[in-house]
C-alpha cells in the first residue's frame, strides 16, 4: 500500500508578494520593520519558553492570531502592541525616553583676502587708507 505524501503548502501573501517586487523604499523600509517587529516579538515568546498556544493563552487570542502576527505581515494597533510588550515583558515601542531634537544653526561666514602690507603697501587702519610708516608706534629705519 502506497501512501500518499501530502504537497507543501506554499504560504503566499499580498503583502510579501509587494515587498519583493516594489521598487518603492517607503513601502520596502515600512515592511522590513515589521518583520523585525514580529521577529522580536518571536526571540521574546522563544525566551520564555513558550509556544504559540501558550502566548495566546495569555494574550487572550486564538492561536491564528499569534501566526499571524509572527508572520512579519500584520498592521499592529498601538494597543495591541502595549498588550504584547506587558506580557511578554519587552519593550517595543520606546515612549520613555524623550524624543531627541535636532537643531540646525547656520552660520554666514564672509571672508576677506587680505595681503600683509610690506612698508611701502596702503592699507586700512582705523577706516583710512595708510602706510605702514604711518601707523602710531611704528618706527622705520633707526629711533
Amino acid at each position: 500500500m502506497e501512501t500518499k505524501r501530502k504537497a507543501k503548502k506554499i504560504y503566499k501573501s499580498k503583502v510579501l508578494e509587494d515587498f519583493f517586487t516594489n521598487k518603492d523604499s517607503k513601502s520596502f523600509k515600512r515592511t522590513e520593520k515589521n518583520m523585525l517587529l514580529a521577529l522580536r516579538i518571536e526571540n521574546a515568546r522563544k525566551s520564555l519558553g513558550w509556544n504559540r498556544v501558550r502566548l495566546a493563552k495569555e494574550m487572550n487570542v486564538e492561536p491564528s492570531v499569534i501566526t499571524k502576527w509572527l508572520s512579519g505581515t500584520h498592521n499592529f494597533t498601538t494597543d495591541t502592541l502595549f498588550d504584547i510588550e506587558e506580557v511578554l515583558n519587552i519593550s517595543l515601542v520606546n515612549t520613555s525616553e524623550p524624543q531627541k531634537i535636532e537643531t540646525i544653526t547656520r552660520h554666514v561666514v564672509r571672508v576677506d583676502v587680505i595681503n600683509i602690507p610690506t612698508s611701502q603697501s596702503p592699507f586700512l587702519y582705523n577706516n583710512e587708507l595708510t602706510s605702514i610708516l604711518n601707523l602710531p608706534g611704528y618706527y622705520y629705519g633707526k629711533s
